[in-house]
């Protein structure tokens, strides 16, 4: 029997002319080259109920969220598909990231779980930006109109995905460029609109808008953020690793 490894699958080969492929696949987020990439399965040092200070950026460079305080959310095990996840409350949740510059082509991917239906309108999973700022502020996740989840920048009308459910996680791949920004939910709806999404160069927010209020109430379980463009195959073994382990969809 031979055990080998063929682009992203592991294949064992059990007989002669027969083969069992993708037993496990060797796929991480990390082989995106992302800018910073944090796991909430993957924390180490804190027990069920514990604040989190901070979320460990798993790419190595550096780009830790941090918070203190009341501004930190609860580590939660077993949270969302049997895995922890960190908690937002819905009022003073508020993790500070990495500024991570001006990107001209930048992608991201976001896992969370709303706790209640509906939630504020407006709140905010994930920003680059400290609200408020110039030339606008970029909330890459949010609430729209209470009930539906979205995605703005500076100005521009919202991105609307679709209605979101208590409970159940969901997946977001957003992508930006200097002539439009996109948003595709892991349920397949997609949005776009022409404008200026390149501008992300101001500290990463999660969890809030940045001054304070619209905080989410909800689990935040996987974010993925970095520059240029994925190839299809790659945002496709990236949804799949996402299903895999967060039980989320796959478009």
């Amino acid at each position: 029997m031979r055990v080998f490894q063929t682009g992203q699958s592991i294949e064992m080969d059990t007989a002669p002319g027969f083969f069992v492929s993708n037993i496990v696949s060797s796929f991480s987020p990390l082989d995106l080259n992302p800018i910073y990439h944090q796991d909430s399965s993957l924390i180490v040092g804190l027990s069920n109920g514990d604040p989190a200070g901070v979320w460990t950026d798993l790419t190595g460079n550096g780009n830790d969220f941090t918070a203190s305080g009341t501004a930190r959310p609860i580590y939660i095990t077993g949270a969302v598909n049997g895995l922890p996840a960190l908690l937002g409350n819905g009022t003073t949740t508020d993790m500070a990231g990495p500024a991570v510059g001006a990107q001209t082509d930048w992608w991201g991917f976001i896992v969370t779980q709303p706790v209640v239906s509906p939630l504020v309108d407006q709140s905010n999973f994930w920003s680059i930006a400290d609200y408020p700022s110039t030339p606008g502020n970029f909330i890459l996740a949010a609430t729209t109109m209470a009930t539906n989840i979205g995605f703005r920048v500076g100005g521009v009308a919202d991105l609307n995905v679709g209605a979101y459910t208590a409970g159940q996680p969901f997946g977001l791949y957003l992508t930006g460029s200097a002539a439009q920004m996109t948003i595709q939910r892991d349920n397949g709806a997609t949005a776009s609109a022409l404008g200026n999404a390149s501008r992300v160069n101001v500290i990463t927010r999660l969890f809030n808008r940045g001054d304070g209020s619209l905080c989410v109430n909800a689990y935040e379980c996987n974010v993925t953020f970095g520059a240029g463009v994925l190839t299809a195959d790659q945002v496709s073994s990236m949804w799949q690793y996402l299903s895999n382990k967060w039980g989320t969809q796959i478009p």
